[in-house]
């Protein structure tokens, strides 16, 4: 839509996706502003993502975005297709950076969360140590 005065245009993109059954749910929107006598758009990026399997992880990100279409000839044709692919253009920038930011935190992030192995560096296996009787001669020490 345009503004009272005729000075810009406003695009508002939204997209939806509820999937249950697979235990997630996202939406994407994005709201930009177009000043067609200097080509210029400002954006508004906004990404949310609810995962809820094993546990209770959202995903909230935005990105203010900046940029100016460059336009074949004035023809309005023209500055609609300069304006779309400028738009898709910095969407996908802000998705690919997304992905690597998935990535990054998978091969780094998250390891360093993850619990460390015993000063052993061997994973206990906690049904033989069922068959100790450690508990019970601790029970019988502590009487």
């Amino acid at each position: 839509y345009s503004t009272d005065d005729n000075s810009t245009l406003s695009i508002t993109i939204v997209d939806n996706k509820y999937n249950p059954h697979n235990l997630w749910n996202g939406r994407w929107r994005s709201t930009w502003v177009i000043s067609p006598e200097s080509n210029e758009l400002k954006g508004t990026i906004k990404v949310n993502v609810h995962y809820f399997e094993d546990g209770n992880v959202q995903l909230n990100a935005s990105k203010e975005v900046e940029i100016t279409a460059s336009p074949n000839s004035e023809e309005p044709a023209d500055k609609a297709k300069a304006y779309t692919k400028s738009i898709t253009n910095a969407e996908n920038e802000f998705q690919s950076s997304l992905n690597e930011s998935y990535i990054d935190l998978s091969e780094n992030t998250f390891k360093g969360l993850r619990r460390a192995l015993p000063l052993t560096r061997h994973k206990l296996d906690w049904d033989k140590i069922l068959n100790y009787k450690i508990g019970q001669e601790l029970a019988n020490k502590a009487t």
